[in-house]
């Protein structure tokens, strides 16, 4: 579990090699640290962890990676993601579904 809240802390910083790092500082999408991302909230969700300061760094990666792509596919910005998957939406999807699933539950706790 402090590997998952270590891998969440990272992107909300976009910490040096973590996929927000990635995608900000390089304009590269890395399926790797993507893929270990989703993997922690999925890993904080199955243990239970549901605090706001880990619900609040997951909103903020979700909103700063929805934006990235929307300024990459703005054809009035500059900003290009390299290497951006052609499956993106399907691959966006793993993102979503995992801190829909976290989110729910963080719901439940708190009622």
């Amino acid at each position: 579990m402090e590997d998952a809240l270590y891998i969440i802390k990272k992107n909300y910083y976009a910490a040096d090699r973590s996929f927000m790092f990635y995608l900000h500082e390089r304009d590269r999408f890395c399926r790797k640290e993507y893929n270990k991302l989703v993997n922690s909230i999925k890993t904080l969700t199955e243990v239970g962890d549901f605090s706001r300061g880990t619900e609040q760094k997951i909103v903020d990666i979700q909103l700063q990676t929805v934006l990235h792509l929307t300024y990459h596919f703005d054809s009035s910005d500059g900003y290009r993601i390299k290497n951006l998957p052609d499956d993106i939406w399907k691959i966006l999807e793993d993102l979503r579904c995992a801190a829909d699933v976290y989110f729910s539950k963080f719901v439940k706790i708190k009622d």
